[in-house]
């Protein structure tokens, strides 16, 4: 037998003499210091043969071995050590290895220290740990994915228990893609205040994922963070200067979050899928939105707050982000500020078919080119005090806009802006500034039966009013009639409507192109509100029209603007 062993070259038995076992502990001296190693013995022609060492319950690590400081913890040291429980690190240790605690299934708790300045790749992977600590530091912690593609050692696989985290300093991801805790089980995540960043992908797919608190001092969350994490519905981070790319796509759970005044970008598809999201206000801080930023999300309430500073928006085509295929869900938007759109043809609102209410404050200028165009739902408009223009197509074909509230500086009122409009029965622009009115500007207002032109008019552009039949009134304030264009008011029966004009002014009409086509043509200026008649058009509760005859809850609007709900018995 032992001619046999010696000629197979099993030179030594026992473990290896690089090894020292310590109460219990094997260690390793490396260049004046001790580390934390597994058991090993010699094999065939000395190779080394690593051991699975046999470490149960609580490990409890000292400072210094053997006259050495233990300073770091070496690949694999406690590999598949199931029955143990708990590890107490000393202060001294600076380093974890990789896959330094592989296949530990009884450790369910585990803290690591602020001491520790890096953790190996895949330290972690098939261990039982259900909450971790990674405790407060300033300094970085650098870890090793320990994976490639989506399998990180905190993946969904790797650490299946994996509960909750609390992350109190810096990590610095040294390999794989950056998605740390990707898939994983977690349900809460806590970020300590010396974490300023967290980057891309951290806790994508982590479907269990319902609470993440940070402190203020966040303040980026990167690209894909919480993506598909469709449980997450407590998410408080007050201090965000910037949102990633997809950071919350398909949060479904997400019923509410307050963005933080310091905010100023919001990346690409940021809240693609937020369904449950119904309500969101953009702070004034704000200055860059991506494209399809709110995409499938379930706003029914968009508030974008006041500030001087221009928001930059993107869009996509004509079906943009807020389009009635995209967030089918929107009733009411304030707009509190300019925005001007980096991509897409500009039709922001593009056909929303459910927006019923829209608001501009006084820092906005403009109701840009095709905003609301296709809104076919939308019933009220209230324009800034300082609105000078009403863009091309607007409002056009916002077949249920009975109220469009405007003040003296618009101008202009482009081609096509107020097109097919045709609830509205009354227009008072007497109280605007308008100098010209486009082309089209307010064909097929069928229901328009008393029109009020402000003093300041100047010019009509062709078919302004075309196939407004059932005009019955109209009072042009302006001294000097204003110039028309081609058939402004085609198909209007002028035998029908009244013309009032200011006071020394009709023999000027009467000779002036097109309005000359009216045949009574009066003044009527002095008492204007005797002269406009306001009628009254009722509606049930689902919108259609009703005649008096009806019975029960009735929403009565009337030509001036004014609405009321009546009970009819």
């Amino acid at each position: 037998m032992f001619a046999l062993v010696a000629a197979t070259g099993y030179a030594k038995e026992g473990m290896c003499d690089f090894l020292h076992l310590v109460d219990g502990i094997y260690y390793q001296y490396i260049d004046g210091a001790a580390y934390v190693s597994r058991g090993a013995h010699y094999g065939y022609e000395d190779e080394i043969i690593w051991e699975n060492n046999n470490y149960s319950g609580s490990l409890v690590i000292p400072e210094k071995v053997g006259g050495y400081t233990v300073v770091g913890i070496l690949k694999a040291a406690f590999d598949r050590c199931v029955d143990l429980t708990s590890i107490t690190f000393p202060s001294t240790i600076k380093s974890i290895g990789e896959e330094a605690f592989y296949g530990l299934s009884g450790l369910t708790e585990l803290t690591i220290p602020a001491t520790i300045e890096s953790i190996g790749d895949g330290a972690f992977k098939y261990s039982g740990v259900k909450k971790l600590t990674i405790a407060d530091s300033e300094k970085p912690l650098k870890m090793g994915k320990g994976g490639t593609g989506n399998e990180s050692m905190f993946s969904f696989q790797k650490v299946s228990g994996l509960e909750e985290i609390y992350i109190g300093r810096p990590i610095e991801i040294t390999s794989g893609d950056k998605d740390l805790f990707y898939s994983c089980n977690i349900k809460k995540v806590t970020i300590g205040s010396a974490v300023t960043e967290i980057t891309d992908g951290w806790f994508s797919g982590c479907t269990l994922l319902q609470q993440f608190t940070a402190t203020d001092k966040l303040k980026r969350i990167g690209s894909r963070c919480f993506k598909n994490c469709k449980a997450l519905a407590d998410f408080t981070a007050d201090g965000l200067e910037e949102i990633g790319n997809e950071a919350f796509t398909q949060c479904e759970k997400l019923s509410k979050i307050t963005l933080s005044p310091k905010l100023t970008t919001i990346g690409e598809d940021a809240f693609y899928g937020t369904s449950s999201l119904t309500e969101l206000t953009i702070p004034a801080s704000v200055t860059e939105i991506g494209n399809s930023a709110f995409v499938y999300s379930g706003l029914k309430k968009l508030t974008f707050a006041d500030g001087d500073n221009i928001l930059n928006m993107g869009g996509k085509g004509s079906e943009s982000m807020f389009s009635y295929k995209k967030v089918e869900s929107l009733e009411e938007v304030y707009i509190g500020r300019n925005i001007k759109l980096t991509s897409g043809d500009g039709d922001l609102f593009y056909s929303h078919r459910g927006l019923k209410r829209v608001t501009f404050g006084d820092a906005c200028t403009e109701v840009p080119d095709g905003w609301f165009s296709q809104c076919t739902g939308l019933e009220k408009a209230n324009l800034g005090r300082n609105i000078t223009r009403i863009g091309k197509r607007a409002f056009k074909n916002c077949e249920q806009l009975i109220s469009c509230l405007g003040y003296n500086k618009i101008i202009s009122i482009d081609d096509e802006a107020f097109v097919s409009c045709k609830l509205i029965t009354y227009w008072d622009l007497s109280k605007w500034s308008v100098e010209t009115i486009g082309k089209d500007a307010f064909d097929g207002n069928a229901a328009l039966t008393t029109l009020i032109l402000p003093a300041t008019l100047k010019s009509i552009a062709d078919n302004a009013f075309y196939s407004c039949t059932a005009l019955k009134s109209i009072t042009c304030m302006a001294v000097v009639p204003p110039t028309c264009g081609q058939k402004v008011f085609r198909y209007l029966d002028t035998k029908q409507c009244n013309l009032y004009v200011p006071e020394g002014c009709v023999d000027a009409y009467k000779a002036a192109d097109t309005w000359k086509e009216f045949f009574n043509i009066e003044t009527s200026l002095n008492s204007l509100e005797n002269k406009v008649s306001v009628t009254t058009d009722s509606y049930s509760i689902n919108g259609q029209r009703t005649n008096s005859n009806h019975r029960g809850l009735t929403i009565q609007r009337t030509s001036n603007g004014q609405t009321r709900k009546v009970i009819t018995k």
